[in-house]
């Protein structure tokens, strides 16, 4: 059967085993009326013959199951499940539900043989993938079980009995799917070869052969792996004590859960524990694509997840929301999820198949063994008997001796790597005719932080002829260089002619020095991956003449002002060989290739980018079979080159090539200093090095000159002004590092990137100029520019280039024609004084008509990475043509300025375009005024400095609101966020801060009522630390009259003589109406009903008050807010 059927088919076997929905809710099923057990019949001689028979089994079971070979007991586990719900479901007395215990813990002893068997019978370099599946599917399993059981309970659409019945019925579909898994044929005679690491120092592997040891000789091997093999010693360690605590966590963490929720709090154990297999299902599944290394970063990754763990549970013991409880849990879950996946997969890869049982059942042996003591010690009455929340700190404790046990060897080995770095250095002098190398630890494996130097020193009348045997190197870190050596003006050099690394493959095999030259191998590896054999090279010294070897030609010339040919060759022994020559200059090197073999591959290096591991940036490759564009011309841009000849087959008399060399101006050099255009015809400008890639440390400027002068004015002729325009025909420059400084006079913009995107610029003057920096870092292609000299309207010209305010406030309108196709504005706002910190506060009116044009405002230089900045384009214009709006506050900070740019590049578009500013500067962290004045009619503002921006460090800010007599103060706090502990709003009865406090606040408030005072004066105080600032407060406040202040001022009171005359005519006519009535015998006293009577309160309560009516976020919570 092929793996992938085999691995959907024990999947199907882990998601239906695990479908057991009765399993969450076992002991609810035997208190309830289909079985009436009590809870301490139950824990007391239930439940505890699981815990034993588990104990018991287990260790028959991980000595057995290899040699059975893993499907034997892959059914026992399913028959002992179906005996488990089948006992539960018929089972009657106390002893029945024992042996279903019993079947449970046999059942639960055997699943060992599921994780083990999926190792058994897929290849190695599947076992990532089949642990990722099958851990995942028993999630999966679980999940559905979980929440069908949830939903049952908690919508009362089934009872506990059924699903008791259903999870028999799962388990059923178990043992029919485990007769059809295939069997595993026992190991062959010779048994099987597995690495396990260098076991021994003669570099051997282990090879287990069943026919020749006994049982207990095969059982003493088994346990004698944790002693040679320190990748399964290890992750064996972390399984048995991470599982130990997960179990015990699991075990008690809903007794956590039920603290809180005693008093009220949310429940939803079920749906936790649905999303924590859900969850765990996700993680396993996707471990598979993880890309890491495992094995070399072990101990760092117990140690993180250790602490981390660790942190959780010290978490859920101190916090007392259940919400992040039930998070908390999930993350630890997650990471143990996690980890046991991996954990499976790096211990089963180091195994061959008679041994993975043996080892996954004494990993779950010695967790279960430590979780006894763990839960003597913790939980049971005869130990110390914690309360819950104490228990979970002793397991934050548990977890973090776990991780201090990991970190350990993880500091010892970093030390070691760092101080240990092995360094090798053999010689080979003149009189060594012949030698061979290798990598340290070939053909096995070579050791990390390696730097070896194997050096076969010249000799004058011989050269050196290098052969590569073997190679294999990890290809991205790992590396070899070879260097030729040679004499020059009696000091030994160095070129640098191939860097190797990875497989063979093509690169040459073969490299020869020049006659009185040697060669010198480099190898260097790193920290990681290091499971390759290394390499094996001989090397072997010749006689010109002598022998069938042919030199190089010697590796190093200097150019001059003449033109010189380089000495070739004609003959070549070995094909896939490789030759270097190295060309100084004291500006830059020029080549004329006139000719290539077809068997040569040339390339051309800046030395100076052969420095790295690798050649990133060659500047020319070429080859004698495709190259036709001979002959060739290229120069360097430094003053050093490298050529490196490599030679795909042999040369029989002819040459490999004729090269010309000489030297020459290098393409760093800046361009003219003066550049004079006119608007007939463009002219080019480029960047240095343009367009392979401009140089380091640049500082070019050119300045350019319109050479038209203004045009008279003629009948129906505009008056134009001659300025200096840009076309961008290609920008590609190093953001914000590099840059293209556009200076009137005084700098303008500095563009990098791609130039803002823009594709002209166009001047307010006829000379400008043009600066182009660039660092010592990363280089670009550059730019290629075209001049000219355009003939700009007079009334098109911008105020001024560029135009400076630096006033306090400033109001200005500007209305651009639409002939004016080409614009580029640029005003610079500078704050009136340094004295103060200062914000601006801007109003922005503009009609924009085209696509391409925009206003960009920026805090500070107009740079790519300036998050201060803000551009304004047409599509914000609304379609019936009104100018759109736009508010913009910044602070100044360390910024100079503030920079405004309009651009306009060409379009057609009708209409005028308008750009109306008004802004004002304004102070920063400036407390308002001290004494507040109040008023009964209206509500007034007062907020924190800069509301609501952040407010200032180290403010101290205190306001007195003063009400008129009789009045009290009345605030709303309608906003409210400072630094939590750090800063405060104080608010105080009266006029000083040594009155009663009414309230004192500080992090993030609401308030659902108003504060006043019993005086006319109240005192507020605001203060902010160094550290943290946040938006602040607003708040309002309002003058309310006293009670005293009705009484006196009530008309009912003031006119008394008034009043007592109204009352006395009421009354007079109500008396005479009265009489009139009776004696005309039109009133019948039988109609009168006092109950009848309605008094009508023309003082009504109102329900809402002046407060919240003017503030809708405010809702008084009754109707008399005094």
């Amino acid at each position: 059967m092929h793996w992938k059927s085999t691995a959907l088919l024990i999947c199907i076997y882990g998601i239906v085993k695990e479908f057991r929905p009765g399993t969450p809710f076992l002991t609810p099923f035997l208190e309830s009326e289909f079985k009436n057990f009590t809870n301490e019949i139950i824990y007391s001689e239930i439940y505890p013959f699981w815990t034993y028979s588990y104990l018991i089994f287990l260790i028959p079971v991980f000595f057995l199951t290899d040699a059975l070979r893993y499907k034997p007991v892959v059914i026992l586990e399913s028959l002992s499940l179906c005996a488990t719900w089948t006992l539960l479901i018929w089972g009657k007395g106390v002893a029945q539900m024992q042996i279903m215990q019993i079947c449970f813990g046999l059942a639960s002893s055997a699943e060992i043989a599921y994780y083990s068997y999926m190792y058994a019978v897929v290849d190695r370099k599947h076992y990532k993938k089949i642990t990722s599946y099958t851990r995942a599917a028993k999630m999966v399993g679980k999940f559905f079980a979980y929440s069908l059981a949830q939903i049952f309970v908690t919508t009362g659409f089934g009872s506990y009995l059924l699903l008791v019945r259903i999870t028999l019925g799962a388990v059923s579909i178990v043992f029919f799917i485990s007769l059809f898994l295939p069997p595993i044929a026992k190991p062959g005679i010779q048994g099987e070869i597995v690495e396990i690491q260098e076991l021994q120092k003669n570099d051997t592997f282990q090879t287990i052969s069943e026919t020749e040891h006994s049982f207990f000789k095969d059982i003493k091997h088994k346990l004698s792996i944790f002693k040679e093999n320190q990748t399964v010693l290890m992750w064996s360690l972390w399984w048995a004590l991470a599982s130990c605590g997960t179990f015990q966590i699991s075990n008690y963490v809903q007794t956590l859960w039920a603290r809180l929720q005693n008093e009220g709090q949310f429940v939803g154990n079920g749906m936790v524990e649905c999303v924590n297999t859900l969850l765990g299902a996700i993680v396993t599944f996707y471990l598979q694509y993880i890309k890491f290394d495992w094995k070399t970063y072990g101990e760092f990754i117990f140690f993180i997840s250790s602490f981390a763990i660790s942190i959780s549970l010290l978490g859920m013991s101190e916090i007392n929301n259940i919400f992040i409880l039930y998070g908390l849990y999930l993350f630890t879950d997650c990471i143990y999820h996690m980890l046991i996946a991996a954990a499976s997969n790096i211990i089963a890869s180091q195994l061959n198949s008679s041994s993975y049982s043996f080892i996954f059942g004494f990993n779950t042996f010695i967790a279960l063994f430590f979780q006894t003591i763990l839960t003597f010690f913790v939980t049971d009455k005869h130990g110390f008997a914690l309360e819950i929340q104490n228990q979970f700190r002793v397991y934050s404790g548990y977890f973090l001796v776990i991780a201090i046990l990991f970190c350990i060897p993880f500091g010892l080995k970093m030390i070691r790597r760092e101080t240990e770095q092995q360094t090798t250095r053999i010689f080979y002098g003149p009189d060594v005719p012949h030698g061979t190398f290798k990598s340290p630890g070939f053909p096995i494996h070579y050791c990390n932080n390696l730097k070896s130097n194997y050096e076969i020193e010249p000799r004058s009348d011989q050269g050196v002829s290098l052969s590569i045997e073997f190679f294999d190197t990890e290809s991205l870190h790992d590396f070899v260089e070879i260097h030729q050596m040679f004499s020059y003006n009696g000091i030994i050099h160095y070129a640098k002619q191939h860097v190797l690394s990875g497989s063979m493959g093509h690169q040459p095999r073969h490299f020869m020095s020049a006659i009185g030259g040697g060669l010198k191998v480099y190898f260097t590896t790193d920290a990681t991956e290091n499971s390759y054999s290394g390499f094996q090279m001989s090397y072997t010294r010749f006689t010109p003449g002598q022998s069938h070897h042919v030199a190089c030609p010697f590796p190093f010339y200097e150019a001059g002002n003449v033109l010189q040919t380089l000495p070739t060759i004609n003959k070549t022994y070995f094909h896939d060989s490789s030759c270097v020559i190295r060309i100084n200059s004291t500006d830059a090197v020029k080549l004329k290739i006139r000719k290539l073999s077809t068997i040569v591959t040339l390339k051309l290096i800046e030395t100076e980018n052969f420095k790295s591991n690798r050649v990133h940036d060659v500047l020319e490759n070429l080859n004698g079979f495709t190259t036709h564009k001979l002959p060739y011309e290229v120069s360097s841009r430094t003053e050093s080159l490298l050529l490196l000849f490599s030679f795909s087959g042999v040369l029989n008399d002819e040459p490999a090539y004729e090269i010309d060399y000489e030297h020459a101006v290098s393409v760093c050099t800046c361009n003219e200093p003066r550049i004079e255009v006119n608007s007939s015809v463009s002219k080019v400008f480029v960047s240095p090095g343009y367009p392979l890639e401009y140089c380091d440390f640049l500082n070019c400027q050119t300045k350019v000159s319109a050479m038209l002068d203004s045009i008279p004015p003629g009948p129906d002729q505009n008056q134009y002004s001659t300025v200096v325009q840009i076309t961008f025909n290609d920008f590609s420059v190093e953001i914000d590092v590099d840059f293209l400084q556009l200076i009137d006079k005084v700098p303008l913009l500095n563009l990098s990137d791609v130039a803002k995107g823009i594709s002209t610029f166009t001047f307010n003057s006829k000379q400008i100029d043009l600066k182009f920096v660039s660092d010592h870092s990363v280089v670009e292609r550059g730019f290629n520019l075209s001049l000219q000299a355009y003939k700009k309207p007079y009334y098109c010209l911008c105020p001024d280039s560029p135009k400076i305010l630096d006033t306090q406030k400033y109001e200005v309108n500007h209305t651009f024609s639409e002939a004016c196709k080409y614009m580029d504005c640029i005003w610079k706002i500078y704050p009136p004084s340094l004295e103060n910190i200062f914000r601006i506060v801007m109003k922005v009116n503009y009609k924009l008509q085209a696509e391409s044009e925009f206003i960009e405002i920026s805090n500070g230089e107009n740079l790519e990475r300036n998050n201060e900045k803000l551009r304004l384009e047409s599509d914000a214009i609304l379609d019936d043509g009104e100018t759109a709006e736009r508010f913009v506050e910044f602070d100044a900070n360390d910024n100079p300025y503030v920079q405004i740019w309009y651009h306009r590049q060409g379009d057609d578009e009708a209409g005028e375009r308008i750009f109306n500013i008004d802004y004002e500067w304004k102070k920063r962290c400036q407390c308002a005024s001290k004494i507040q004045k109040a008023n009964s009619e209206d509500w007034i503002q007062l907020t924190s400095p800069d509301y609501p921006t952040p407010y200032c460090n180290n403010m101290n800010c205190t306001w007195i609101i003063q009400a008129p007599p009789q009045h009290r103060v009345v605030i709303n706090i309608t906003d409210f966020l400072t630094e939590i502990d750090q800063d405060f709003l104080v608010i105080f009865e009266g006029n000083s801060t040594n009155a009663s406090h009414l309230e004192f606040l500080s992090g993030m408030e609401q308030f659902e009522k108003l504060i006043h005072t019993d005086s006319n004066q109240m005192t507020i105080v605001f203060i902010s630390d160094l550290s943290l600032s946040l938006r602040g407060f607003s708040l309002w406040y309002k003058a309310e009259p006293t009670d005293e202040y009705h009484r006196q001022n009530s008309g009912i009171f003031s006119k008394i003589p008034f009043f007592a005359f109204i009352m006395f005519a009421i009354i007079f006519a109500a008396i005479g109406t009265l009489i009139y009535l009776i004696k005309s015998n039109k009133l019948d006293s039988n109609m009168i009903d006092i109950r009848s009577i309605r008094f009508i309160n023309r003082d009504r309560q109102r329900t809402e008050s002046e407060s919240s009516l003017m503030n809708p976020v405010f809702r008084p919570l009754s109707t008399n807010l005094r």
